[in-house]
């Protein structure tokens, strides 16, 4: 399957679902703060090495502050199986679109 940039409503049509993971890109002081709930975090920079995680997932919702870091790592993943989407504007523009996690 391809991937799609994806609003908030359309994401919060999966979270939660089986075969769905949610993975946050952002660092992880920005995890700890507030995250999408269900969400797990692999930074940016770790991404590579923890790809794995995302194996045996029908759907993956990737994330980061604005949603360019999201995009790269989302095209990575065209045509590699799972639906993979990408929150449209990042975190910070839709956060208050989601049930949030965290210290904030």
């Amino acid at each position: 399957m391809a991937f799609s940039i994806a609003s908030a409503n359309e994401i919060n049509q999966y979270i939660g679902k089986t075969g769905t993971l949610v993975v946050d890109l952002r660092d992880e002081d920005s995890f700890r703060k507030a995250h999408i709930a269900t969400a797990i975090n692999i930074p940016y920079e770790e991404f590579e090495n923890n790809k794995y995680k995302l194996n045996g997932y029908s759907t993956i919702i990737i994330y980061c502050d604005r949603g360019n870091t999201s995009l790269l790592i989302a095209k990575e993943y065209n045509n590699k199986g799972p639906l993979v989407l990408t929150l449209g504007g990042g975190f910070n523009r839709n956060k208050a679109k989601f049930v949030i996690d965290g210290m904030e």
